[in-house]
């Protein structure tokens, strides 16, 4: 009967151990797999933007800016036709926006033009951009030759609704 304890417990040792061994090994491969999984999920998120969903982003917050600078009960009915491009007047790192939209204020519709420049940074990590510029009506708000124009609360104001509009999905 000793004889046959000492079997048993043998064998409830070796198989323990053998247990604990896989165990570590599977809660190797389970972190091994959960990393790259974390680095495959942050790469996908962050540098699957192309050209044109940027510049879609940058039209959101151009159209989300100008509205809110648009004459009480006026809303962007649509975007008719849009432009992008490169900065001319700024250069690299800076994106032109110029849209044309249909102003309504749910009785009359009316064509009008609105350019937005961004200062932004587009590259193989994502894209990220910040509203400089927007003109609408012969009015000009965010900043000329790096000063703020207006007030300071409505920069604020430009800069957080432009943010807001470029992240709506």
């Amino acid at each position: 009967m000793q004889m046959k304890n000492r079997h048993c417990e043998e064998a409830v040792r070796l198989t323990k151990q053998s247990s604990f061994t896989s165990g570590n090994s599977g809660l190797l491969r389970f972190r091994w797999s959960l990393a790259m999984t974390m680095i495959i999920s942050l790469l996908s998120l962050t540098g699957c933007m192309s050209r044109e969903q940027a510049d879609m982003r940058l039209q959101n917050g151009c159209a989300a800016g100008a509205e809110a600078f648009m004459e009480e009960g006026h809303k962007i009915k649509e975007v008719k036709d849009h432009i992008f491009r490169d900065s001319p007047d700024l250069g690299s790192g800076y994106r032109e926006v110029r849209l044309t939209v249909v102003d309504s204020d749910g009785w009359y519709d009316a064509d009008k033009e609105i350019r937005c420049i961004f200062a932004e940074n587009f590259n193989f990590m994502g894209h990220t951009a910040t509203i400089y510029q927007l003109k609408m009506d012969e009015k000009t708000w965010g900043m000329e030759n790096k000063e703020i124009l207006g007030s300071m609360e409505e920069h604020l104001k430009l800069t957080e609704i432009v943010e807001q509009g470029m992240n709506r999905p």
